[in-house]
């Protein structure tokens, strides 16, 4: 399956969100991930996700296949990190999911690095966010992708990975 696009999401498209998280909540929890619940992410995450123009999604066959949020919000827990970029041109991934129906299928490393590619074209110069101790696929995925763990946090859950990747060396030079 492939995705070619990454497009803002409406408030047309919050029920279809919605769905998608709580599936992705049922199927992480099938699967013995305890990562999310009924307490994050919820409705109202993806609300202001909404309104700030944060959210994003990728659509196959009209259906839409997963969700990722970018922006510049961190819990104060990222400030014990070490990360290699500490300018201002930075951008924070959040809730990256991929309907469960549709896991498996190399739809998670397509957004991101679309995402990777819109941050790029816009003057970032790297991407941060978390990863779930205990959620072997993500760290996989973000490994894959070439991010790098700058630390630790622990939160609600349990353990979570800062990790980074810098943007900017793969910036294409203009000619």
């Amino acid at each position: 399956m492939t995705i070619t696009a990454l497009e803002k999401a409406s408030a047309d498209d919050l029920d279809a969100i919605s769905a998608l998280l709580y599936g992705v909540v049922a199927h992480l929890n099938q699967s013995g991930i305890a990562q999310w619940d009924e307490v994050y992410p919820n409705k109202a995450n993806v609300e202001k996700d909404l309104q700030n123009g944060e959210l994003y999604m990728a659509r196959t066959g009209g259906k839409i296949a997963g969700i990722i949020t970018l922006n510049r919000e961190s819990d104060p827990a990222y400030q014990t990190a070490d990360w290699s970029y500490t300018g201002p041109d930075y951008r924070v991934v959040h809730r990256l999911c991929v309907a469960a129906d549709m896991q498996g299928q190399g739809i998670g490393g397509q957004m991101m690095r679309l995402a990777e590619e819109m941050l790029i074209n816009s003057g970032m110069q790297s991407v941060r966010l978390d990863a779930f101790s205990q959620n072997p696929h993500s760290l996989r995925l973000y490994e894959k992708l070439g991010y790098r763990v700058v630390g630790e946090a622990v939160w609600r859950k349990g353990l979570f990975y800062p990790m980074e990747k810098n943007i900017a060396s793969v910036r294409p030079s203009a000619e």
